[in-house]
């Protein structure tokens, strides 16, 4: 696998990097963030395309540009300059999840610090490591996050249900 077709792939993917045939400090980056978030088997996150990240990379431009078995790495792109991150724990309690209760959709993932300010969120907030997701239901109560396995942060709105949720510290809140 040549450099462009690496870059190409990430770019289906939904990072926004260029393909110029060049794995800089960007590529290598966004090459990072794709095997943090992969979901299938822990890859090594380094930045480099070995024999497993390669066949990984295949994988996931032939099955949708998935990390998890329901979700795409461009649901959790940040809403201000567009780059991913997010990290596979969330995931994989994410897809726990759908698998009880049916679909969710993902509001807000990633968060850059620009965008993160923009929007008020909290200094230390969890969706700029890649460890939070803000979510559109109204099916997701606090004792089916818990049912799951998942500790983390749990934001709960007025009506009772799931807002926000993270792989951080163990807290509960309401909106």
């Amino acid at each position: 696998m040549d450099a462009r077709e690496i870059q190409q792939i990430l770019a289906n993917c939904g990072w926004p990097i260029g393909v110029d045939g060049n794995i800089g400090p960007q590529s290598k980056s966004a090459i990072k963030a794709f095997q943090w978030a992969w979901c299938f088997e822990d890859l090594t996150v380094d930045g480099v395309v070995g024999p497993r990240t390669e066949a990984v990379l295949r994988d996931a431009n032939g099955n949708g540009h998935k990390p998890a078995r329901f979700f795409t790495y461009r649901e959790f792109a940040s809403k201000g300059n567009g780059w991913i991150s997010v990290d596979r724990e969330l995931l994989k309690l994410l897809d726990r999840y759908r698998d009880q209760v049916g679909p969710v959709g993902i509001v807000s993932g990633y968060r850059d610090p620009d965008h993160n300010r923009k929007v008020g969120g909290a200094a230390n907030s969890q969706h700029l490591y890649g460890r939070a997701c803000d979510l559109a239901t109204k099916r997701w109560k606090p004792e089916q996050w818990r049912r799951i396995g998942a500790g983390g942060g749990l934001g709960v709105g007025r009506d009772g249900m799931v807002l926000h949720v993270d792989t951080g510290p163990n807290r509960s809140w309401n909106y």
